[in-house]
């Protein structure tokens, strides 16, 4: 068993009270923490620190019946608010768009990190690679401080850039260093940050490919100097996977994830105001920390059990009817939680586990959750 296999098996045991372990979930950790972990250079596992403290009562009235059709693709907003439309809510926007990409790079694809940043992420298949561009609106620094893993592997220096300076930090590729010396690295990485403009901050990564971040990348400091030279002041809308009702008072939309590894789409739903919540700061993914999220969303196959992956207790469910349909709710593995769960659509079940200081009733909680919709770009 390894620090992953333990910290998962820790947090359904310790958390979740009598949650069963979920057939596949310590695979999929291990393959999406593999994906992830060079650009999360400070942190292993998958975790989402949000805060909240918002009072008030919304309700919803909502109908639906099972058969759930993709609405049409919205309007990119380029703000960094949500984009209401008579369709739904969305997450916003990037305002940056990629201009220019090395050769065999993908169509990039947005999400939002924070009520501040966005990252757009493409990958080449060979030689394997993933270059993420993170764009932020408060400072962003390197993330190779005294303490990161991989700071004693590389290097960092000052490059022109623009009329001004950027911070480049690079560690080379050395597969001999796959050995107990060297403990923490975690192979050829290299990142190019600066101040795009006043209110604007710029981080560009390149490490090994989506399933093996062990290879080398071959993303030069040349490459990461045109990508940050075509960059683009024109609105990158983010996929359109999931369609949102009215969002309860006080929250709006502070991360995306497109899910991967057999599970679907997620989203968290925070409080903007809470300055000492991370998650209202850039980080580069999403990570959840459920103990403290005002609400989070998350698709799953019927083969999956959200209510799990959610931290709930799923020995106790209790289902409710609201509007004809079927909620099941679970008690929560944390203390001052909700967790609810149905379908979506025929193969997928959709959950959301909220916190209880929303002041939100069980029947608003399920109301909203059967009010959000499959996107033109669900999947």
């Amino acid at each position: 068993m390894n620090d992953v296999d333990t910290a998962v098996r820790a947090m359904l045991t310790d958390r979740a009270g009598d949650v069963s372990e979920v057939p596949g979930l310590l695979d999929g950790v291990h393959r999406r923490v593999r994906r992830k972990r060079n650009r999360k250079l400070a942190a292993t596992g998958v975790a989402v620190v949000l805060a909240l403290v918002v009072t008030g009562v919304v309700g919803w009235s909502v109908e639906r019946d099972d058969r759930l059709v993709p609405t049409e693709r919205p309007t990119a907003s380029p703000t960094a608010e949500s984009s209401p439309s008579p369709r739904g809510a969305s997450a916003p926007a990037s305002p940056v768009s990629l201009g220019r990409l090395p050769a065999g790079f993908t169509r990039p694809l947005a999400s939002l990190d924070s009520v501040h940043s966005w990252t757009l992420r493409t990958t080449r298949n060979a030689p394997p690679a993933t270059v993420e561009v993170q764009i932020s609106t408060v400072p962003l620094t390197t993330r190779t401080g005294p303490g990161a893993p991989q700071a004693k592997f590389g290097t960092t220096r000052q490059i022109g850039l623009g009329g001004g300076t950027a911070t480049y930090y690079s560690v080379p590729h050395r597969p001999d260093w796959q050995d107990a010396d060297h403990q923490g690295y975690l192979g050829a990485y290299s990142e190019l940050t600066f101040a795009r403009r006043p209110g604007q901050w710029i981080r560009i990564e390149a490490y090994g490919g989506p399933d093996d971040s062990s290879s080398d990348p071959r993303v030069t400091e040349a490459d990461l100097l045109t990508i940050a030279d075509g960059l683009v002041d024109r609105a990158m809308p983010l996929p359109d996977r999931l369609r949102f009702p009215p969002l309860p008072a006080g929250l709006t939309f502070g991360s995306t994830d497109d899910g991967g590894d057999g599970q679907g789409p997620s989203v968290q739903l925070v409080d903007p105001a809470a300055p000492a919540d991370s998650t209202n700061r850039p980080y580069g993914g999403s990570q959840w920390e459920l103990r403290r999220a005002p609400i989070v969303v998350l698709v799953v196959p019927k083969t999956f059990s959200p209510a799990a992956l959610l931290a709930s207790d799923v020995s106790r469910p209790t289902v409710l009817r609201v509007d004809g349909h079927e909620v099941v709710r679970y008690p929560p593995g944390y203390p001052d939680r909700r967790v609810l769960t149905t379908s979506f659509g025929p193969d997928r079940v959709i959950g959301l586990t909220a916190a209880d200081s929303l002041g939100l009733s069980d029947e608003q909680l399920a109301r909203f959750l059967l009010g959000i919709r499959p996107g033109a770009e669900f999947r």
